[in-house]
C-alpha cells in the first residue's frame, strides 16, 4: 500500500480498493483465509458485499469455510455472532462433506442422475476420493462418459491432476475407454 493510490481507476473505472474487495469475496468463496487476511490487511473493506448483498463471512459460512470465517470474524466484521456464526459453519462443512461423498460415489459407479443432485444440493465439483482423484477421474477410469460430460460442463478443469498426477484423459486412454 506504501505510495499507491487506491483511489486511482483503470480503464473500466475500478480502482484499486474495489479490486481489493472483489479480491476478498474470492477468497472467501475458495475459503483461503490466508488471502483474506492478505486483501483485508491491503485495504479491503471487511464488510464488502457481493453482487447478491452477501458478505464475505456469509459465503464462507454457507460454503462451511471455517478458517476464512474465523478470518472476517477476526478482523472485526459487525453484525454477527461469533460462536453461531462458527456453529453454522461447522454445519454447513459436515453437510457439504456428505455431499461430496455422494458426488464422488455416484461419480464412480456412473449415476449421472446422483452426480447431478449432489451437486444442485452443494457438493463442491473439485472434491476428492481418500486416493486424491475427483469424480472426473473416477468416471473416467470407469468409462462413464454422461458423468464425464455432465462434470466437464458444469466447470470441472478437464486438465485436473488426481492420484498418481493422472488426468482424466489419462485414465480414459489407459483403460482403453476412448471411442
Amino acid at each position: 500500500r506504501a505510495g499507491a493510490n487506491l483511489q486511482a481507476t483503470d480503464e473500466e473505472g475500478r480502482t484499486g480498493l474495489s479490486l481489493f474487495n472483489i479480491g476478498l469475496i474470492v477468497a472467501a468463496k475458495e475459503g483461503s483465509a490466508e488471502n483474506v487476511n492478505i486483501f483485508i490487511e491491503a485495504g479491503a473493506d471487511v464488510e464488502t458485499r457481493d453482487e447478491s448483498g452477501e458478505t464475505g463471512l456469509d459465503i464462507a459460512v454457507k460454503r462451511g469455510h471455517r478458517a476464512a470465517a474465523e478470518a472476517f470474524l477476526d478482523h472485526g466484521i459487525t453484525g454477527y455472532n461469533r460462536e453461531e456464526s462458527l456453529q453454522q459453519c461447522d454445519k454447513n462443512r459436515e453437510r457439504i462433506n456428505k455431499l461430496n461423498g455422494n458426488l464422488i460415489s455416484a461419480a464412480e459407479s456412473g449415476d449421472n442422475q446422483g452426480v447431478e443432485a449432489a451437486l444442485e444440493e452443494g457438493a463442491e465439483i473439485t472434491s476428492r476420493d481418500w486416493k486424491g482423484n475427483t469424480g472426473l477421474h473416477l468416471s473416467a477410469e470407469n468409462g462413464h462418459q454422461s458423468v464425464l460430460l455432465t462434470l466437464l460442463t458444469r466447470g470441472l478443469n478437464v486438465n485436473i491432476r488426481g492420484h498418481g498426477q493422472m488426468t482424466a484423459l489419462m485414465w480414459v486412454a489407459m483403460r482403453g475407454h476412448l471411442a
